[in-house]
């Protein structure tokens, strides 16, 4: 259960690696001389067949026992930030009221270290990073608009006011070291959605109040608008995940430094690749967010939006003359939130999802005094359900199946473009099987 890409098969997993790059073999120095880490579980980087770069150990790893355990000063944290002298008196310059989300914060500071370039602490850090994405962000414009089902997906990932709200708080400030503008010059837009992107896809999660308490009475936790609940984390970031781990992580003092440790649920072969999991996330989200899919994902799920069901209502008054949904259900529905979670997976559909259908489709009240009970009451029979059921989910494959076509159409596909029309038909797989299994 864990793959880059639907080109490849994980049973290749066994096969020879090769060594790694130059550039990895700097950053375990760097990690190891200047980040004082001991590496006390033996990790070193192959290169395999299907998920490219990856960690194992030169020993066996027993169950429930640590796979990593850095200084936490080895991480790209708010406390990195808030530690780095300049890049402060740079953000003091722009901030003023405004209140940064973390993410936008580490993304800036990767920004400027990459403008620094050989001058940066982190150098060896930032090339050890991919030069290529493969998120579907980065997919060429024609195959973005042959794709409508994931194009969607991407516009609401990048928060494009806040890429706008960066530029406009930078445009009139200039670099301190080389006097140029930092936006547009130095930071053009597509280079801060890659890294953007990287923060997305490579930071950790990390305990925010004690993130708090080391930095409490410091600036920067009154320049954040959210909690302080991620960092980057050089070399951890090279695990690459499987639904089959389960990983616990903890950030604790250990003498008079904070540690940041990884124990997995898993036990690993020594020279076996070790996997952590990054989370129970859906195919969609997956790729969206780390530019990969799982072919057999246990936790894959279709999410369904309201405008789906609206567009099942549309096509289903052109069959079903005698239909008639009042308005105000539409409204109901948003009122009391019931399009959250609306979704269907391999075990069926969701209690919210299953709800709305009844309530637009089967139950025949149109005075709103009526419709709590039939909400908020016992779902009706199954057999009820099952032919709008089935439509919805001819309505979603209908959408791919047009999405896959019009990919395939196009002459030459980019990488990123190549990765989703794999995706596309790992879905369109899923959720024919989710159809069979109705009949």
């Amino acid at each position: 259960n864990y793959i880059m890409s639907g080109s490849e098969s994980p049973e290749a997993e066994g096969e020879d690696c090769n060594a790694p790059s130059e550039e990895i073999i700097q950053l375990g120095r760097f990690m190891k001389h200047q980040k004082n880490w001991r590496n006390d579980t033996k990790l070193s980087v192959k290169n395999f067949p299907v998920t490219g770069r990856g960690l194992i150990s030169q020993r066996d790893i027993p169950m429930d026992s640590e796979i990593i355990d850095l200084p936490f000063d080895a991480l790209i944290s708010l406390k990195t930030i808030s530690d780095d002298g300049e890049f402060m008196v740079i953000l003091a310059q722009v901030t003023g009221e405004m209140r940064w989300k973390v993410q936008t914060l580490l993304t800036l500071y990767l920004f400027w270290n990459w403008h620094l370039g050989d001058k940066s602490p982190w150098k060896e850090y930032l090339r050890s990073l991919p030069l290529h994405l493969s998120h579907p962000h980065f997919c060429t414009v024609d195959e973005l608009m042959a794709m409508p089902v994931v194009s969607e997906r991407i516009i609401d990932s990048v928060n494009q006011s806040e890429v706008k709200e960066v530029q406009k708080y930078f445009e009139n400030v200039s670099c301190p070291c080389c006097g140029v503008k930092f936006f547009p010059d130095l930071f053009p837009k597509r280079k801060f959605i890659e890294f953007y992107l990287i923060c997305n896809s490579r930071t950790v999660y990390v305990p925010p109040d004690t993130v708090r308490l080391m930095l409490r009475g410091t600036r920067i936790l009154r320049m954040i608008s959210n909690d302080p609940n991620m960092a980057l984390a050089p070399f951890l970031d090279l695990f690459n995940h499987s639904g089959d781990t389960k990983t616990m992580c903890s950030l604790a003092r250990k003498g008079t430094e904070y540690f940041y440790t990884l124990k997995t649920s898993s036990s690993f072969k020594r020279g076996q690749q070790i996997f952590i999991n990054y989370g129970p996330h859906c195919n969609m989200k997956l790729l969206i967010e780390y530019g990969f899919f799982l072919p057999g994902n246990y936790n894959e799920f279709i999410d369904v939006t309201l405008k789906d069901v609206e567009d099942l209502a549309k096509n289903l008054r052109r069959t079903h003359k005698n239909l008639h949904i009042p308005s105000n259900k539409f409204r109901y529905i948003r009122d009391h939130n019931l399009q959250d979670k609306m979704f269907f997976d391999a075990d069926g559909f969701s209690h919210n999802l299953s709800t709305v259908l009844h309530f637009l489709f089967v139950d025949g009240n149109v005075f709103e005094n009526h419709y709590h009970p039939v909400v908020f009451g016992q779902l009706p029979e199954e057999q009820n359900l099952t032919q709008y059921k089935g439509q919805l989910i001819n309505l979603l494959l209908e959408r791919y199946n047009d999405s896959l076509r019009n990919l395939q159409k196009l002459e030459r596909l980019s990488d990123s473009g190549r990765i989703v029309k794999d995706f596309l038909k790992c879905r369109i797989s899923f959720m024919n099987d989710c159809l069979n299994k109705m009949n």
